[in-house]
């Protein structure tokens, strides 16, 4: 988006997958949503530690002083772990002074609500330790909320195990 070119943003995206063929990045959230409902094997997979790895030294050789990396939640995905094991990856300076990786306990909306407030506070040339207390004071107060149609994909998928499965499918 023109949010993200204009505000130097990198993105580590999930890989989507679909009866085990990976699809184009730029496949629209509408397409997702019909692929599920037609009954696909929809999966994601996190970014790997290479591609975060790869962002970093980008950034870096272009002249970045401080990274702040934002992760969707790590309870729901390994994306923040990919970002941290990238991280060990690079040379003992960079990687303790340089690289902050911040957990948002959100996905999506509330995600990219912490790096707009972000963004906004580097305006404003607050300082990075600022800004990184400031962000981690507001993760908690974040709420996630969704409704599922169909509870199968979530089954599925290994984040609803059975016994629940059942129970809520009775209710």
């Amino acid at each position: 988006s023109d949010y993200i070119k204009n505000n130097d943003i990198s993105v580590a995206p999930l890989d989507i997958n679909v009866d085990g063929e990976s699809l184009p990045l730029d496949i629209s959230n509408e397409e997702v949503e019909n692929l599920i409902f037609d009954g696909r094997n929809v999966k994601t997979a996190c970014p790997s530690p290479a591609i975060f790895q790869e962002l970093y030294e980008k950034a870096l050789k272009e002249g970045a002083e401080h990274i702040l990396v934002f992760t969707i939640s790590k309870t729901l995905s390994g994306t923040y772990n990919s970002a941290i094991i990238a991280r060990k990856n690079l040379d003992d300076d960079i990687k303790n002074s340089k690289i902050k990786i911040i957990d948002t306990a959100q996905v999506s909306y509330g995600s990219s609500y912490l790096v707009i407030k972000t963004i906004e506070m580097l305006k404003k040339d607050m300082s990075l330790d600022d800004i990184y207390k400031s962000i981690n004071n507001m993760i908690p107060r974040g709420k996630f909320y969704f409704v599922v149609n169909d509870l199968k994909t979530i089954k599925k998928n290994g984040r609803l195990n059975l016994l629940k499965y059942i129970v809520a499918k009775a209710l």
